[in-house]
């Protein structure tokens, strides 16, 4: 009982227990819903797709060749890493803040 009420009054987190499966979550699971948004707005409004497939013909088969293409899927994928890594450094900031925390009142308790 002590255990829930230390909860409720804030005296103890879940904070670490729930910072990983959110971490989790975020990371694999925004770009799929980033994916499932674009075939959804896709599906739901034709013009989008029209004229994305209009600037697909413009761009891609008659302005850009493969080598500059092939520059953006690396600028693409070299972006998508990084924000990762921002995705990876922001929970770690967090799970070290209430480490620290728990710590400090630990010490405060001697």
């Amino acid at each position: 009982m002590e255990t829930v009420l230390d909860f409720i009054l804030f005296k103890r987190f879940i904070g670490l227990y729930a910072l990983i499966p959110f971490y989790y979550i975020g990371a694999v699971g925004i770009p799929f819903l980033c994916w499932f948004t674009l075939l959804r707005v896709r599906q739901k409004y034709p013009l989008v797709y029209d004229i994305e497939r209009q600037i697909d013909d413009i761009v891609y088969k008659r302005v850009i060749d493969k080598r500059i293409r092939l520059a953006f899927i690396l600028i693409f994928i070299g972006i998508f890493v990084l924000m990762e890594i921002m995705w990876r450094m922001l929970f770690e900031y967090l799970i070290a803040f209430l480490q620290i925390r728990d710590t400090l009142l630990q010490l405060t308790a001697c």
